[in-house]
């Protein structure tokens, strides 16, 4: 469910890879490159960096436009998902889908309301389905925490876990496929 420039979603947000996908077809359909350009690797088209000159602050425009649109799409989603509101910089960590994302903040800043909403808006979002989540912290006492309320303001069928817990329960569960006695 990505929408693009003018659709009803507004933009769509661009990663590192897109950067390098646009800069290889960018490169392919250069003249004096052709066919050849596709195995380009990323130094190479490192040194055709002329052809997408100020691709970045097109990057940069675009993923604000598409934060701007989110934000106020999901206002009343972040509004109400957790007992406060969530703040504008747990907004941004929600918006933004990089494939990986740590949370790092101080005790009570806000960290598993942000994991919750995290997960709450990649499911209304289409973005992942809730068995395609996994909700990692590092405490016992986060790890219940993290568990009880994403289960009643997200979805239940989001696996949320302590690491130590989830590292523990793969081992024991795929050990053998490892070689692990």
């Amino acid at each position: 469910m990505r929408g693009g420039p003018g659709s009803a979603q507004g933009p769509i947000p661009l990663s590192e890879a897109d950067l390098v996908r646009y800069r290889s077809l960018t490169a392919a359909r250069h003249p004096r490159f052709g066919k050849d350009a596709k195995g380009l690797t990323p130094p190479q088209l490192e040194t055709l960096g002329w052809l997408t000159e100020g691709i970045d602050k097109l990057v940069e425009a675009r993923n604000a436009a598409f934060a701007a649109t989110e934000g106020s799409t999901f206002a009343p989603f972040f509004d109400a998902v957790e007992a406060k509101p969530l703040t504008s910089e747990q907004r941004d960590a929600v918006i933004c889908w990089d494939e990986r994302q740590l949370i790092v903040a101080a005790a009570g800043s806000g960290k598993t309301s942000t994991l919750i909403a995290k997960a709450g808006y990649a499911i209304h979002r289409g973005l992942a389905q809730p068995d395609e989540i996994l909700a990692l912290t590092y405490t016992n006492k986060a790890g219940h925490e993290l568990k009880d309320r994403i289960a009643k303001r997200a979805n239940p069928h989001v696996h949320a876990s302590t690491m130590h817990s989830w590292s523990f329960d793969l081992l024991r569960d795929h050990g053998n496929e490892l070689g692990l006695p």
